[in-house]
């Protein structure tokens, strides 16, 4: 099973050393601004670190079996493994609540009175949320990042693509992904390949703002161009440094039925 590196371990290293080094065209400023090696890399990785919390009211299109419904909400994230996520009605109070944290699950739905628990895995996530995408692989991708693959026999190449930087990292079962990066250091999309060279699903990032910490809009799509997930973020805040995770716990409100997951 590949090991799931985040763009903030080791590959992302080989990557501004590429970076770096690679002779690609002149107008891609990235390899230009050598002198600058941690402003690139914290672009790659995202801005929001590991002791940062992140907070957003988001504009979502989530995917189900009846079609893509959109959806407001609020979006609190920590990496690698914290999320809460309250979907926020027209009018009245939120009736759906998501807490999770490495070792739990929380799902109240207000509305029926039941309130769910378990572990964090992606069976029990994808009974509410779109894919199946394990808890750390849904925070970095909320947070800005991409969901790397790695493990023994991993390569990675860069080459000029068009107006972008085409990153390629490979597995040795024949996986691959790809992220292209553009003329002002941001990645912009995110795709990734079974064995076959099939796309498996692809993530894209659109309407960059100077001074906002990440992409004004994150959207997952499958393959054939399905959207799955799209976030629109307003106004996102990032909290530096916060040890405080009380945010991330869901007790049971009282009278409500619970339903165990696991």
């Amino acid at each position: 099973m590949c090991k799931k590196l985040f763009f903030s371990s080791r590959i992302s290293l080989i990557i501004i050393s590429l970076i770096a080094f690679s002779g690609c065209p002149d107008r891609l400023s990235v390899v230009q601004d050598k002198t600058q090696p941690e402003q690139i890399l914290a672009e790659l990785s995202g801005t929001v670190k590991e002791d940062d919390i992140l907070k957003s009211i988001v504009q979502l299109e989530l995917a189900t079996a009846g079609g893509v419904y959109p959806t407001r909400a609020v979006l609190i994230a920590r990496k690698p493994s914290y999320l809460r996520l309250e979907l926020l009605p027209l009018m009245g109070t939120p009736d759906f609540f998501l807490a999770a944290t490495p070792r739990k699950l929380r799902i109240l739905l207000a509305g029926k009175g039941e309130y769910y628990r378990g572990a964090p895995t992606a069976e029990n996530l994808a009974r509410f949320l779109p894919g199946k995408f394990s808890l750390e692989e849904i925070v970095t991708i909320l947070t800005g990042g991409f969901p790397i693959a790695g493990g023994p026999g991993t390569t990675v190449g860069i080459k000029p693509d068009k107006d972008f930087l085409l990153v390629e990292i490979k597995g040795k079962s024949g996986w691959m992904q790809k992220i292209w990066i553009d003329e002002h250091h941001h990645p912009t999309k995110f795709s990734h390949y079974d064995e076959h060279n099939q796309e498996i699903y692809n993530i894209q990032h659109e309407y960059y703002e100077e001074g906002k910490p990440l992409a004004g809009k994150i959207t997952v799509r499958m393959a054939g161009g399905r959207t799955m997930l799209s976030v629109s973020y307003s106004d996102p805040e990032i909290e530096k440094g916060t040890a405080d995770l009380s945010i991330f716990d869901l007790p049971p409100p009282a009278g409500v039925k619970t339903i165990l997951m696991d």
